[in-house]
C-alpha cells in the first residue's frame, strides 16, 4: 500500500483515538460527580450533551481533520459525504429508519436474553439520563438524544471513518470497521450489539447512496422513536410497549417467542432491503446514468460512431470497472471492491488497535461490573 494512503489511515485513527479519550474522560468525570454543581436536571444534561456531542464528536474531529489534512471547511463536508437528497429519497430514509427501530428492538431483546443467560446482571447506570415525563423534557430529549447524536455521531463514524478509510481498505471493510467502532463508542455491553447492527445498516446505506444524510435520518428516527415512546409511557398517552409484550411472550413460551420474533424480523428485513433498493435506484442509479452520459460521447468519438449501444456500455464498464468486465448489476458500482488495496504496515494500525482495545476493554468491564 502506498505511503499516502497509509498515512491517511493513520491520521484518521489518531483523530478518533483523541476523540475516544476525551469522550471517556467526560463520562468518567460525570460518574464521579464533577458536574453535580449544576442542580437543574435539564441544564445538567444540556451541559454534558453539549460537551460530548457538539464539542467532542463534532468540533474536535472537524478541527483536527482541518489541521491534519490541510483542508478548507467546505472540503471537510464534501469529504464526509454531505451530498443533498431529493424529497422522495428523504421519505424512503424515514421509512428505513422506522423499520430499523423495530429491528433494533428485537436485536436488543435477543442479546439481552443471551447476556442474562451467561450471567450479566446490570445493577447501576454508567451515565445518567432525563426521564421524559414532561413536555419540556420531551422536547429537550429530541434535541439531545435524537437530533445531536444523529448529526454528530454520524459525522464521526459515517463521515470521518467510513468515508475516510473506504479508499484505503475498501468499502466492505470500512463499513464493518465504522460499525464496530460505533458499537464500542457506546461504552456498554447492553448497547454494543444493537448499535453495531444499526451501524452496519447505516454504513451500507451511506455507501450505496454516497451520502451521509440517509444514515443521519435513520439514526434520528431510531433515537426519536425511543424518546417519544418513553414520553408517551411517562405521560400515560398509551401503555403499549413492544419490549414488554416480547418479555411477556418470552416468559410464557420461549418457542413461541422465537417463532413470532423470527417472523416479524423476516418481514422487517425484507421491507428494509426493498426500501434500500428503491433508495439506491433514486440516488446511485442517477449518478451512474450521469457518469454514462458524460463518457458516452467521449467513447463514441474515440472508438467510432458506428458502435452499438451494447459495445458502448461494455466500453463504459471497462472505464469504470477496470477489474470487472461485466458487473452483474448496478450495485457493483458502489459495493464491489475490485481494487487491490494492499496491506497496511503495523505501525500505521497502532491508533486503530488502540481505539479497539480501549473501547473493547471498557465495554467488557461494563459486562463484568454490571453497568448499563
Amino acid at each position: 500500500m502506498d505511503r499516502k494512503n497509509s498515512k491517511q489511515f493513520f491520521k484518521i485513527f489518531v483523530i478518533y483515538f483523541v476523540i475516544l479519550i476525551a469522550f471517556v474522560g467526560v463520562r468518567i468525570a460525570s460518574n464521579f460527580g464533577l458536574f453535580d454543581f449544576i442542580e437543574n436536571e435539564i441544564l445538567l444534561d444540556l451541559f454534558s450533551t453539549g460537551i460530548i456531542q457538539i464539542g467532542i464528536l463534532f468540533l474536535m474531529p472537524f478541527v483536527l481533520y482541518l489541521s491534519f489534512f490541510k483542508k478548507k471547511p467546505k472540503q471537510v463536508f464534501q469529504d464526509f459525504g454531505y451530498k443533498k437528497l431529493g424529497f422522495k429519497a428523504i421519505l424512503i430514509c424515514f421509512g428505513i429508519g422506522i423499520l430499523a427501530y423495530v429491528l433494533n428492538v428485537f436485536v436488543s431483546n435477543f442479546f439481552a436474553i443471551v447476556l442474562n443467560y451467561i450471567g450479566y446482571n446490570p445493577q447501576y447506570s454508567s451515565a445518567g439520563g432525563t426521564g421524559y415525563d414532561t413536555l419540556p423534557k420531551f422536547l429537550f430529549g429530541i434535541l439531545s438524544v435524537a437530533i445531536l447524536p444523529a448529526i454528530c455521531e454520524e459525522f464521526v463514524h459515517r463521515g470521518l471513518i467510513l468515508r475516510g478509510t473506504s479508499s484505503v481498505i475498501g468499502y466492505k471493510k470500512a463499513i464493518l470497521l465504522s460499525s464496530l467502532l460505533f458499537g464500542l463508542m457506546h461504552l456498554n455491553i447492553s448497547q454494543f450489539f444493537y448499535a453495531t447492527v444499526l451501524g452496519l445498516l447505516m454504513g451500507l446505506v451511506a455507501t450505496m447512496t454516497r451520502s451521509i444524510w440517509p444514515a443521519t435520518i435513520i439514526h434520528f428516527c431510531n433515537n426519536f422513536i425511543n424518546v417519544f415512546l418513553s414520553y408517551a409511557e411517562s405521560s400515560n398517552l398509551f401503555n403499549f410497549s413492544i419490549t414488554s409484550v416480547l418479555n411477556d411472550l418470552a416468559n410464557q413460551s420461549t418457542i413461541l417467542f422465537f417463532i413470532v420474533s423470527i417472523t416479524i424480523v423476516g418481514f422487517v428485513v425484507f421491507g428494509i432491503l426493498y426500501l434500500i433498493k428503491k433508495l439506491f435506484m433514486i440516488t446511485g442509479a442517477n449518478e451512474y446514468n450521469k457518469m454514462f452520459e458524460n463518457l458516452e460521447s467521449k467513447i463514441r468519438s474515440t472508438d467510432g460512431n458506428n458502435m452499438s449501444d451494447e459495445e458502448v456500455v461494455s466500453t463504459f464498464h471497462s472505464y469504470v470497472f477496470p477489474n470487472l468486465k461485466s458487473p452483474s448489476n448496478i450495485y457493483d458500482l458502489y459495493i464491489n471492491d475490485n481494487k487491490h488495496y494492499g496491506n497496511l504496515e503495523l505501525k500505521y494500525k497502532i491508533p486503530l488497535i488502540s481505539c479497539l482495545v480501549l473501547g473493547g476493554l471498557i465495554t467488557m468491564f461494563t459486562f463484568i461490573w454490571g453497568v448499563v
